[in-house]
């Protein structure tokens, strides 16, 4: 058995007919946002060897894990997987809330004493952060000889999930992958020149097509759904041209497609190489978050035609990296870790259409103020 654990963080588990006193060299922790685990099990089908089903078959599945804090959102739930705690305690309890001593609305991963290598844009870090997390512990234990990268197209998923010792976080902002001078003074030149190769903006004439057969779409929701989004004038339907969007609209259209991804896929093989992850005197730790798969759920809601083709391309984008990992250091000698932060509840109107009598609906903000 390799060294792999699913939905729940846990310590590392020695592989089979190895000794206790081995250690792993490289932890590998997913968080794919918005991934409710029956996607797994109702999509599994359409899955390959080597991604989703790597885990699920090779490893230690934990099918009914549970968050214990209700207010499931990005910035708490990366918290909860870094530190073990819940909001209470490690203090992220919303991706934004009202502090009462300020009377101003506060933004989870903002810090005014940072900034933003190379740009004017408002500073980061994990100042709001109260818990230290697994990634700090692992640094200490070691003598700060491992080492803790965090990388995420959100800022606060790589900010949460890597601490408040990390030897680098780093996010997306606009086309370009950032940190902040809490990490760090100026950005590695393997960054700047990641940045400069232009391949966040080679996506402008892509267009996202099915990946599988248009009959395997069709236990979702009609393509055309009403509560689906335009969003930057991508369309609703497959297939969805960026090649159409208007060029100031670009970047926020490319945020709800899988071409993302493959933009995250090809940053985290760069870090793990300038880096030498897995490669060093201790076990290192990486965390990557998946935020494009939240964005594209939100846009067009689980029961989509585009939801299904996202999470089988995030499963074809698994497998592409545990292969180069396999290469690299070798799946034995690492623990791999996949997560979600938050799940997705159902759409009203997709329930009502299959069944009118269910007591579902919306509430609007002033319903919400009447009730509270």
């Amino acid at each position: 058995m390799r060294r792999i654990l699913f939905l729940l963080f846990l310590a590392v588990l020695p592989t089979a007919g190895s000794t206790a006193r081995e250690k792993p060299r490289l932890v590998l922790v997913i968080c794919v946002d918005q991934l409710p685990y029956h996607f797994l099990t109702r999509f599994s089908g359409h899955f390959g060897e080597r991604g989703f089903r790597l885990l699920t078959e090779d490893g230690a599945v934990f099918a009914n894990a549970h968050y214990t804090h209700a207010f499931t959102l990005t910035g708490p739930g990366h918290a909860v997987i870094s530190t073990g705690s819940t909001p209470a305690q490690h203090g992220i309890v919303g991706n934004n809330w009202f502090n009462r001593e300020t009377g101003k609305i506060v933004y989870s991963a903002e810090d005014p004493a940072v900034k933003i290598l190379g740009m004017q844009s408002p500073g980061r870090s994990p100042a709001n952060l109260r818990l230290t997390t697994i990634g700090d512990a692992l640094r200490m234990s070691t003598g700060f000889r491992s080492r803790v990268v965090s990388i995420s197209h959100k800022d606060r998923s790589a900010i949460f999930m890597g601490g408040k010792m990390p030897n680098a976080a780093y996010w997306l902002l606009d086309s370009s992958f950032v940190s902040s001078s809490y990490y760090m003074k100026v950005l590695p030149p393997w960054v700047n020149e990641f940045n400069r190769s232009g391949l966040a903006m080679s996506f402008r004439d892509s267009v996202w097509t099915r990946l599988l057969p248009e009959e395997a779409y069709a236990e979702m929701d009609r393509d055309d759904a009403p509560y689906e989004a335009d969003v930057s004038g991508l369309g609703r339907t497959f297939p969805h041209s960026l090649g159409g969007v208007e060029h100031g609209k670009y970047l926020d259209a490319l945020w709800h497609t899988p071409f993302l991804n493959d933009l995250m896929l090809a940053f985290v093989k760069q870090a793990i190489m300038a880096d030498s992850l897995g490669r060093g005197p201790a076990t290192d730790m990486l965390f990557v978050g998946l935020s494009v798969n939240d964005a594209v759920g939100h846009a067009f809601g689980p029961e989509s035609h585009e939801v299904l083709d996202m999470t089988v391309r995030t499963d074809r984008l698994l497998a592409d990296l545990f292969g180069f990992l396999d290469q690299w250091v070798g799946l034995d000698n690492m623990v791999l870790v996949l997560t979600s932060d938050h799940g997705i509840a159902p759409i009203p109107e997709y329930v009502l259409s299959k069944y009118p009598s269910a007591d579902v609906g919306r509430i609007g903000s002033g319903a919400m103020k009447t009730l509270c």
